[in-house]
């Protein structure tokens, strides 16, 4: 999501699903916890030909700990 809540980054997967994590991450921070606990994630995408760049940014940010 954009500040003021709008589209972040149209058009481009890789910023959009790096935005998410980047949230995902700082919520769950805020309450002491860590990617690290996460153990399953699932996403749902507009255009399945895009998987492999959101592959590669879930990769980014769940290396060490990757979820079922």
């Amino acid at each position: 999501m954009a500040e003021g809540g709008g589209v972040h980054a149209p058009g481009d997967p890789d910023a959009q699903a790096r935005r998410c994590f980047e949230i995902i991450r700082d919520r769950l921070a805020e309450i002491g916890v860590g990617l690290d606990q996460v153990y399953r994630t699932r996403m749902f995408v507009t255009d399945i030909g895009e998987w492999e760049a959101i592959g590669r940014v879930h990769a980014e940010f769940f290396d060490e700990h990757p979820p079922a």
